[in-house]
């Protein structure tokens, strides 16, 4: 059978072995990958300092902190998971809604670090999960700010 398309094997010229094998090419593509990260990082990451913002310490206002993990370039059941901790002593409680709080917080509350700590994994955001977190911590303060019952006879396991 004689070929009859312009770019059947037929046509194709002899292989002189003056090519790159597969495993060149692949080499060389790994090098322009590197090299055009390389240009970035010389050219363009410089311009990202005009958009720099000195590190400010939080203030006493900012009490709250969250935990989160991010796992990059492939989702991850846990990247959902939001944690809040917060000091007690910085909520602004008296002995009596201290106590109450405590009682509501359970085994939430560290002894040890006398912080509390709640985390939530509840919905498929972390937005949504830190939200939940924050309304959360303010049902308990209202809570124990509440003077309906302050579970004064109630003693602490702590």
């Amino acid at each position: 059978r004689k070929a009859e398309k312009k770019f059947d094997v037929d046509f194709m010229p002899k292989f002189d072995f003056d090519d790159q094998t597969t495993i060149g090419h692949n080499l060389f593509d790994n090098i322009r990958e590197v090299r055009k990260y390389l240009r970035k990082t010389e050219f363009e990451l410089p311009k990202l300092n005009a958009y720099a913002k000195p590190f400010e310490a939080p203030t006493k206002d900012q009490i709250l902190k969250f935990k989160s993990h991010t796992y990059l370039g492939e989702g991850h059941p846990v990247e959902k998971k939001a944690v809040l901790s917060v000091k007690v002593a910085d909520l602004g409680l008296n002995e009596t809604e201290k106590h109450k709080f405590l009682l509501l917080s359970g085994p939430r509350y560290n002894v040890n670090t006398e912080e509390l700590v709640m985390s939530s994994e509840k919905f498929p955001h972390r937005k949504q999960n830190k939200k939940f977190l924050i309304d959360t911590l303010q049902k308990l303060i209202k809570e124990a700010k509440d003077t309906k019952d302050t579970f004064a006879d109630v003693p602490l396991d702590l």
